[in-house]
């Protein structure tokens, strides 16, 4: 949208006059016709939307750092707040207007849409059936994620929240998905980080980073999640898969409060006004899986919540569990005993991936997730120094090799076969001779075999046709002695 003060004047004949000033908030007299959310043009060039019509002035927001001055002028534009859209801001960091961080020359959009976006009718949405493979074994077998499914990330700082959203994201990417990844009023480094991250993984093409600093104006942190998921929509409409990353929406919900309680909104619980639902319920309903044609097309839409220790009860945590299909909960006690991912299996919930795996995976779900439970209970007795029976023995040694293969560094993609053959290996008690240690250098070598031998990766398929937990596990203990031979641990 080009920012011509004039240009507006002279085609919608209106015009308006800074009163009041309140950074970023700013109030104007004049503009009788003015619409909340529409898009105002000042004579020096800012850009602002209006916020709310009162009975003598118009509240409205400016997007530039610097503040507007009493008596400036504005003009309308007719239009709601839009953002360019198109294949070419692939591989670009953009701010929540649209325009290139790194430069101030623009890019080629194909064109403009309403950051406010449709909403898709009933009729328009689908069930979701389709699994979302993440490579992370852990969430794959475990917890897993439906495509267009909502699940929030999670956790305390510092517990591994970003590091497993960058895996997802490059699993994904080579799956042919677009990425659209929004971070939130983050410090100029961890915007680099994300994006060299991409660059060295080879995904950066495949990705749009929509960014905003701590040292934005409010009012652009506040846009951020909106156009992303305006920019998911449109690739969406293209017939492609997105899956977006809110990165993330406790401080979103921050900045929105600044705004709201220097306006002089009615302040709620923990000081956020009463729409903070509202508008997290907005901007997620516009994710989901769609009817396109004769398809499918999904937005998958991955929110991070920050926590203190661990509390779910927080507002804004238990605003998003309320909106949201699920939610992965990040342990700072698992993180602390080194698991990566420090996710907690039992307060975690997945709402709908289940129901899009097959049936011999979901039962095995249940098998481990029993395996598990049992697990932890024996390892909080064993803690007394209770002698042991051999059962309980064998139940800590199984307990303690799923474990070990759920541990998986950022960036390191499980094939699916080989997160089911692996943990099939483990519940038949195949690796009861080897130490938890030797389980990573067993996966790269199942890994490694299943992307370069055909022979293994027709039989692992084969495995994977079954129709039960049962028939897997006996297919797989006929094929046991082949397997082991090529996943012997590295020295």
């Amino acid at each position: 949208m080009k920012n011509d003060y004039n240009s507006y004047l002279q085609t919608i004949k209106e015009f308006g006059e800074v009163e009041q000033v309140k950074h970023p908030l700013i109030y104007l007299s004049g503009l009788p016709n003015a619409r909340p959310m529409e898009t105002i043009v000042f004579e020096t060039g800012e850009v602002g939307h209006i916020l709310s019509l009162n009975e003598d002035t118009i509240e409205a927001t400016t997007f530039s750092r610097q503040s507007v001055k009493i008596g400036t002028k504005a003009a309308r534009t007719n239009t709601f707040f839009q953002v360019p859209v198109g294949n070419n801001v692939l591989g670009k960091i953009v701010d929540p207007t649209g325009q290139l961080r790194s430069s101030t020359q623009s890019w080629s959009a194909d064109e403009y849409r309403d950051v406010e976006g449709g909403r898709a009718l009933l009729q328009e949405r689908s069930k979701i059936t389709k699994p979302l493979f993440t490579g992370v074994s852990i969430i794959d077998l475990m917890l897993p994620l439906g495509s267009g499914q909502r699940q929030m990330i999670v956790g305390d700082r510092q517990t591994g929240k970003t590091s497993i959203l960058l895996s997802i994201l490059t699993t994904q990417a080579r799956l042919g998905s677009i990425i659209v990844y929004a971070s939130i009023g983050k410090e100029q480094s961890e915007i680099s980080r994300i994006s060299q991250y991409c660059q060295n993984a080879g995904v950066l093409k495949q990705t749009v980073i929509v960014a905003s600093s701590a040292s934005d104006s409010p009012s652009l942190v506040d846009m951020t999640p909106y156009t992303a998921m305006t920019i998911a929509e449109y690739f969406k409409d293209q017939g492609k898969d997105v899956v977006l990353i809110l990165d993330d929406l406790t401080t979103h919900a921050r900045y929105y409060r600044e705004l709201a309680l220097l306006g002089k909104r009615f302040p709620g619980r923990d000081s956020y006004p009463g729409d903070i639902f509202y508008k997290h319920a907005r901007l997620l309903e516009r994710a989901g899986n769609f009817v396109q044609g004769k398809k499918n097309v999904a937005i998958t839409c991955l929110p991070v919540s920050e926590t203190i220790e661990e509390s779910l009860t927080d507002y804004i945590t238990s605003n998003l569990i309320g909106i949201t299909d699920g939610h992965f909960l990040f342990s700072q006690e698992a993180f602390n005993r080194g698991r990566r991912p420090a996710i907690d299996l039992f307060y975690s919930v997945t709402r709908v991936g289940r129901q899009t795996q097959q049936t011999a995976i979901r039962e095995l779900n249940h098998q481990l997730m029993r395996l598990l439970s049992d697990y932890e209970k024996a390892l909080k007795f064993a803690h007394f120094g209770a002698e042991l029976i051999e059962e309980t023995k064998q139940l800590l040694h199984t307990g303690s090799l799923t474990h070990a293969f759920f541990e998986q560094r950022t960036g390191v993609d499980v094939p699916q076969a080989v997160q089911t053959i692996a943990v099939g290996l483990i519940l038949l008690k195949a690796f009861d001779d080897l130490n938890p240690d030797d389980i990573a250098s067993i996966r790269q070598s199942l890994t490694e075999a299943y992307q370069q031998d055909k022979a293994f990766q027709k039989q692992a398929t084969e495995l994977l046709t079954a129709a039960t937990s049962d028939e897997f596990l006996t297919q797989l203990d006929a094929n046991k002695e082949s397997i082991l031979k090529i996943c012997k641990p590295k020295n």
